[in-house]
């Protein structure tokens, strides 16, 4: 019986059919595995046959002859081969056999790895949707620019109002060389369309009387610039102290026409900002809460009301026979934290170190700015110089500008 008649009788017996559902290498590797077996049984019957017949050819002298010995050669070198062939197919049934899940397994893997980078994949897509964001608008910077006068600088006012009730021509005239002095204090920065048309405006007023409309144009051009005024001294923010020298040498004409400054530049403010008064002399005199007769805590409000109670206030004020230094009044006035101070005296003071305790009080350490002044304070020498020394020390060292205000009957 044949190899193939055999297998076929052991595939029928085992009952194996090519749709049991096995792996093709699974199902035919016993079938060549037998075929390999069968084909060895053949080999080893075709030597046992081989070998006498090559004894039975050997000479009575016991060696072989030239015939017998070529053909025993022959033979014998095909067994070899034969065997050769049949130890290496049963070698490599053996590895088959060994090996016989291994076309599965490698699949399996494969399906492992094309999961497990699909996998990756998908949560690689999702941390991207989750992370990325559309982006936001640009960042911006903006600068705001604030304008401020040399301290060194000094503003001379010919032409400063009467002590008495001053006339219409001569209040227009007052008005006139003040708007002519601040168009030359501010010529140098003239360099933006705005305050090119203030200075313009204020050039025209000072050259001949101004009209109403004239004046009304006037003031909007300054208000644009700064947000009080007192004497030629602009200043920007929304709390003004005002310090006001109360001693004897202002009686009379010298402190009406302070006053009345004072009310215009009250006047000048807008209700939600504030101010505070403060007159220094033997004692200081403060503004008092409205309606009562106590100094006020705080500043008030440029509100009718308080402008109305300021104006009353300061008619009550009566000037002292002494004076005193501005020290303590200034130092009150920075507690009061204003954005700007006014200091306004016709006198010189015997007291040393003004300068020098006002500095301390006014300024501040800053770990990275450094020293840094808290408040600017403006320095008005009225109707005297005598003690310009000092003032002009205490606007240069504390970012001030200084003023001075000629007297009109000299």
């Amino acid at each position: 019986m044949s190899a193939d008649s055999q297998e076929k009788q052991s595939q029928q017996r085992s009952g194996m059919r090519p749709e049991d559902g096995k792996d093709p290498w699974q199902r035919w590797l016993p079938h060549a595995r037998r075929r390999l077996q069968a084909r060895a049984e053949r080999l080893r019957a075709d030597t046992k046959h081989s070998v006498p017949s090559s004894k039975l050819n050997r000479s009575p002298s016991g060696s072989l002859g030239e015939k017998e010995t070529a053909e025993d050669i022959q033979a014998n070198r095909e067994s070899q081969k034969q065997r050769a062939q049949l130890v290496l197919a049963l070698q490599n049934a053996a590895a088959w056999e060994e090996q016989d899940g291994m076309p599965t397994i490698s699949r399996s893997r494969l399906r492992g790895v094309i999961g497990s980078v699909v996998a990756h994949i998908v949560i690689v897509v999702i941390l991207a949707l989750v992370t990325l964001k559309a982006p936001g608008p640009t960042a911006g910077m903006s600068f705001a620019s604030a304008f401020e006068t040399p301290a060194e600088e000094v503003v001379e006012l010919q032409q400063p109002m009467e002590a008495n009730e001053p006339t219409e021509m001569e209040e227009s005239q007052s008005l006139g060389s003040e708007l002519s002095d601040l168009s030359e204090q501010f010529s140098e920065l003239s360099t933006t369309p705005l305050l090119t048309d203030a200075l313009g405006d204020m050039q025209a007023a000072s050259e001949s009387v101004p009209s109403s409309s004239a004046m009304s144009a006037v003031a909007s051009a300054v208000a644009s610039v700064s947000d009080a005024t007192f004497f030629g001294a602009a200043a920007g923010g929304n709390n003004f102290c005002y310090v006001i020298d109360g001693s004897g040498s202002m009686r009379g004409g010298p402190w009406a026409a302070a006053r009345t400054e004072l009310l215009k530049s009250l006047a000048s403010l807008k209700p939600e900002q504030r101010f505070y008064i403060i007159i220094f002399k033997r004692d200081l005199e403060l503004i008092t809460e409205p309606g009562l007769r106590e100094p006020a805590s705080n500043s008030l409000y440029a509100t009718e009301e308080n402008l109305e109670h300021a104006r009353r206030w300061l008619m009550g004020v009566k000037i002292g026979n002494s004076g005193g230094p501005p020290k303590k009044a200034i130092e009150l006035a920075i507690d009061k934290e204003p954005d700007a101070i006014y200091l306004l005296t016709d006198g010189v003071t015997s007291v040393k170190d003004v300068a020098k305790t006002i500095l301390a009080k006014n300024t501040v350490s800053d770990l990275i700015m450094g020293d840094q002044i808290r408040v600017p304070i403006h320095t008005i020498a009225y109707y005297s110089l005598n003690g310009q020394q000092l003032l002009r020390q205490i606007a240069s060292e504390n970012r001030g500008q200084f003023i001075y205000v000629p007297d009109p009957s000299k």
